[in-house]
């Protein structure tokens, strides 16, 4: 299995976020952003991918299976990318450096299957239109949902 991995940086004035975006075979993509420390948080982004690469066979293995359409070989898949999520918790909580926010993605015949946790949003692009396929994890994304913002 060959591993690319892109640095896709992108800041704002005041902030210390910073993306890296991973691309696992020709079907898993990952991208996440990492808040705080003294790299802006790309070391918090870097180790929240190495969840995914870790993970990379695995995935790749059930992303195929998953193409043949029955219902287990996809619940295997979903349940695959959220484990990802539970081992990154897992590496993040005990490290003071910052924090990330991670959304995957794979691609399996027709379907996609997205894990998603934080701000790091999937959307959509289809006929060159956007449609959105998260939803923010923060206190202002949910407050806006209930209509209190």
């Amino acid at each position: 299995m060959q591993i690319e991995t892109a640095l896709a940086q992108r800041s704002h004035t005041g902030s210390d976020h910073q993306s890296e975006t991973l691309f696992l075979d020709d079907g898993i993509f990952a991208v996440a952003s990492g808040k705080g420390g003294p790299d802006g948080g790309l070391s918090v982004a870097r180790m929240a991918l190495a969840c995914v690469r870790d993970q990379g066979a695995e995935l790749s293995e059930l992303r195929a299976a998953a193409r043949g359409g029955a219902p287990e070989a996809k619940l295997a898949l979903l349940d695959a990318l959220g484990a990802v999520f539970l081992e990154a918790t897992t590496r993040l909580h005990g490290d003071s450096r910052g924090m990330a926010s991670m959304s995957l993605a794979a691609l399996a015949g027709k379907r996609l299957f997205i894990a998603h946790v934080g701000n790091t949003r999937i959307d959509l692009l289809r006929s060159g239109r956007l449609a959105r396929l998260s939803l923010d994890h923060s206190v202002a994304a949910e407050r806006v949902r209930r209509g209190l913002m």
